[in-house]
């Protein structure tokens, strides 16, 4: 059967019938290289960039009449069907831009940051696709910015996230709940010091989404309303310094999501609620600085996943619950300043992982020994003053944690000066130059002080030196050269200092034994220096958050130590020994700072985020497959994400979000199967986002900002045949089958409407059908007068006939092959469909088909 034979046919029929002008159709779409901008909403555009009073960073340099196609302006992005402006971002500095109003196809607007000034107009109202509104003033004095009312707000009912922090709303007071109950899809308020002066009570809640409330610096002089105890999506609740008085409302909470309560500097006056003990999920809990009363309840102990607990500046009484302990998760616990009494030692030593505890001024007592430190390595703060406590420690103890703060006020010490404190003064002022005293010097660890200055001289000395770690100081002057002589350097930490100049171009020449290089964050410029390609045992290179220009070196390819999968965890050893404790490197992957101590051998990371790079990814970046994190995020990066990609199979953590990337995402993305945070949002990518267990797994989050569609995102994505990616040859040839038997049964089927219709026909019009040899042209006139009427019910005969033909040959081809009865040379064109020589090659074999 030849599938394009029955296709056209099958469609030729379907277009007689239904009779379908395409002609206005294709007329109207617009062609591939046409602009999308709406003029009147890029008039309406160029008409604000006059008003601007003060575009420092050159934000708005594409926003030219020359330029035809608004859509390609920086900050814009528009729906790439019908052209109207979706998104707009912008940070100029005016009146606040009321031409925004007329955008009527915006779904998300972003001015947070900006240097507007004014009312904001209520015509916002009109933009009833609206799905983000950002307004939150933070970059400027709150105040500048107000409102008249917030009825309009009534009009947005598809908005999800507002965010209006530092407007003034003080105008809206009576009235600003009443508009945000309008508003049943709102997922995220932030209403963060508007000068609000009341809260309403609802009655009916519309609003039940909502996962983020933040009312925090307001002044509602007022009882917590009930109603926020019912939202049971609520995950964070912020309520601080808000000016809420009296107790708790009674009754049950229903906030079983809950993760994040702050209702701290208030005037709560009541117990802590007996149901706020039941909330599971809490993880972070500060009433801090209000007047709560009473004992602190045993239940405490069912907050398991608890990790901030502030109760401070309160006044709780009776003894700590030895539940207490059961919060093994707890980070940080503040208690100070209450009334608090009986014995903290065993409470203390059933917490280890806290950072942070402050007892201080309650009424505890007994004896703190070494035994109640031992599993705290992670303790850097801890007050204890105005107690009655007493240390009894080992004069030769060494703490195994290293303090920042230390507060034992009125503690008695014993009869001599504990020696362990020496352990713990953090070291100021200039490094001493004294190193050349030290030769055999393996391991300088000086960070986390308060020194400043420059790296004396006197360290490029040590030959010997494998690991320098000046991390954490106020340390400044250009990178000193003579480290060069370093020669045996595997980590070089440099990270949050004040370091000023270019990277040294003799790094990659003379330290070729970097595992390590930090310079995170400082105030580096100039551009990466293309010598860093040279250091092949380079495993984490960390630069974000500096001044650096130009583009990435592509050579950044042949960072060995990056390419190779590492399979071993053995700890680096330094000379005769092995130094497991202080080779570690502070690491930012997943958005967050990780330490890695002896595993690091394990860790492969590329940072270059923050800075001011320019230029496309280099495609010899997929070549890196053993990075397990790469962050290019917060650059001004152009073009589109190299098509292979997805050959870093090794990587956790990828962020490329806030740059100017274009394109679709490639399909080989859907590759990196181990993606734990993934971000890309920002940008001008475009098109469908490809399908895998893993990019599906992250929000929307991970993806706003650009033209993209398909899941997460809500957007549906609008599929082209013309560009769905090609099968393997047998998932083609399958689907070829497929769709022959399709079209044949289709074929059939309207081959037997045109036979029927075809007796009717005549009667109800006239016309003339011309068919060429039953080939793919037809050509349809209508006539009045003496034309000759072409039976429809003929051509239904005819194609009938030629069908049954196709079957038959069908049926002997397939018997002579089973029965393996060789080809006749003379019969090769056979093959060929067309109606003459199938009747030929039937006759041959005695078989003859009446055709009409």
């Amino acid at each position: 059967m030849n599938i394009v034979f029955a296709k056209s046919i099958t469609l030729l029929f379907i277009f007689i019938f239904l009779s379908v002008d395409t002609a206005g159709f294709c007329s109207a779409n617009k062609s591939s290289d046409s602009k999308l901008c709406v003029e009147s909403e890029k008039q309406a555009l160029l008409s604000f960039k006059k008003g601007i009073v003060n575009d420092t960073n050159d934000e708005l340099a594409s926003w030219a009449a020359e330029q035809e196609d608004c859509c390609k302006w920086a900050g814009i992005v528009c729906n790439k069907i019908i052209g109207h402006v979706e998104e707009l971002r912008l940070s100029g500095g005016a009146q606040f831009p009321k031409f925004i109003c007329s955008l009527a196809g915006l779904r998300y607007l972003d001015l947070s940051g900006t240097n507007f000034s004014g009312m904001i107009p209520p015509h916002l109202g009109n933009l009833t696709k609206l799905r983000n509104l950002s307004l939150g003033f933070y970059a400027i004095s709150p105040g500048r910015v107000y409102v008249e009312n917030l009825l309009w707000l009534s009009g947005l009912s598809s908005l999800e996230y507002l965010d209006m922090s530092y407007v003034n709303l003080s105008r809206a007071s009576d009235h600003w709940l009443l508009a945000i109950n309008k508003l049943p899809s709102l997922r995220e308020l932030y209403f963060y010091e508007c000068e609000l002066s009341h809260i309403h009570h609802l009655s009916y809640v519309n609003f039940t989404f909502l996962a983020i409330l933040d009312l925090s610096y307001n002044n509602f002089n007022s009882l917590i309303p009930d109603w926020i105890f019912s939202l049971s999506n609520l995950v964070d609740l912020t309520l601080r310094s808000s000016n809420f008085i009296g107790p708790f409302p009674n009754g049950s909470w229903h906030l079983n999501s809950l993760t994040n309560l702050v209702a701290s500097e208030n005037h709560l006056n009541s117990t802590i609620p007996n149901y706020l003990y039941g909330l599971a999920n809490l993880e972070y809990l500060d009433l801090y600085r209000n007047n709560l009363q009473g004992f602190i309840s045993s239940a405490i102990g069912n907050l398991t996943s608890i990790t901030f607990l502030g109760l401070s500046h309160n006044a709780l009484e009776g003894e700590l619950p030895m539940s207490l302990g059961n919060l093994r998760r707890m980070q940080a616990f503040n208690v100070a300043y209450n009334k608090v009494n009986g014995s903290f030692s065993k409470i203390l030593a059933s917490l280890p992982c806290v950072w942070l505890i402050d007892v201080s001024h309650n009424h505890l007592e007994g004896v703190i020994s070494e035994a109640h430190f031992v599993n705290h390595t992670c303790l850097r703060r801890f007050s204890a003053s105005g107690n009655l406590l007493r240390q009894r420690v080992s004069p030769d103890w060494i703490p195994p944690f290293d303090l920042l703060d230390l507060e034992m006020g009125s503690w008695n010490l014993g009869p001599q000066f504990p020696t362990w404190l020496r352990s713990q003064k953090l070291l100021t002022g200039r490094i001493p130059d004294c190193w050349m005293k030290f030769p055999s010097l393996q391991v300088l660890d000086l960070g986390d002080n308060n020194l400043i200055g420059e790296i004396p001289s006197s360290v490029g000395s040590l030959k010997d030196l494998q690991w320098l770690r000046l991390h954490n100081n106020s340390l400044s002057g250009e990178i000193p050269s003579f480290l060069q002589n370093c020669t045996m350097l595997r980590n070089l930490d440099l990270g949050l200092n004040k370091f000023l100049g270019c990277i040294p171009t003799w790094l990659g020449f003379r330290l070729s034994n970097l595992n390590i290089l930090n310079v995170r964050p400082n105030k580096l410029n100039g551009q990466i220096p293309h010598e860093l390609c040279r250091l092949t045992k380079l495993q984490i290179l960390d630069v974000p958050d500096n001044n650096l220009t130009g583009t990435i070196p592509s050579c950044f390819g042949n960072l060995i130590a990056m390419a190779t999968k590492n399979q071993s965890s053995d700890p680096i050893t330094y000379g005769w020994y092995i130094y497991e404790l202080m080779e570690n490197a502070l690491v930012v992957i997943k958005g967050r700072e990780d330490k890695y101590d002896t595993i690091h051998s394990l860790v492969t990371s590329l940072d270059l985020s923050s800075n001011n790079l320019s230029g496309e990814i280099p495609k010899q970046l997929t070549s890196l497959h053993g990075l397990i994190s790469l962050n290019l995020s917060r650059n001004h990066l152009r073009g589109s994400i190299p098509d292979r990609i997805g050959d870093m199979e090794s990587i956790l953590s990828l962020d490329i979000s806030r740059n100017q990337l274009s394109g679709k995402i490639p399909p080989s993305t859907s590759n990196l199967n181990f993606l734990s945070y993934f971000n890309m949002s920002c940008n001008e990518l475009s098109g469908e986002i490809p399908l895998s267990t893993q990019l599906q797994s992250f929000g929307p989050s991970s993806f706003v900002g650009n033209q993209l569609c398909g899941p997460p995102l809500p957007e549906i994505c609008i599929v082209d045949q013309n560009t769905m990616p090609a099968g393997t040859e047998d998932e083609r040839k399958e689907s070829d089958e497929d769709e022959e038997e399709y079209w044949f049964r289709l074929g059939i089927a309207v081959v037997f409407a045109v036979g029927f219709l075809g007796v009717i026909s005549p009667l109800l019009f006239r016309g003339v059908l011309v068919v060429q040899d039953f080939g793919l042209l037809y050509q349809i006139q209508a006539h009045v007068g003496e034309e000759l009427i072409f039976p429809i019910s003929l051509l239904g005969a005819s194609l009938a006939s030629h069908f049954q033909k196709q079957s038959i040959l069908s049926e002997l081809t397939l018997a002579e092959e089973n029965q393996t009865v060789p080809p006749d040379r003379n019969n090769t064109k056979e093959k060929k469909t067309n109606f003459r020589g199938d009747d030929e090659i039937l006759q041959r074999r005695g078989i003859l088909i009446a055709s009409g």
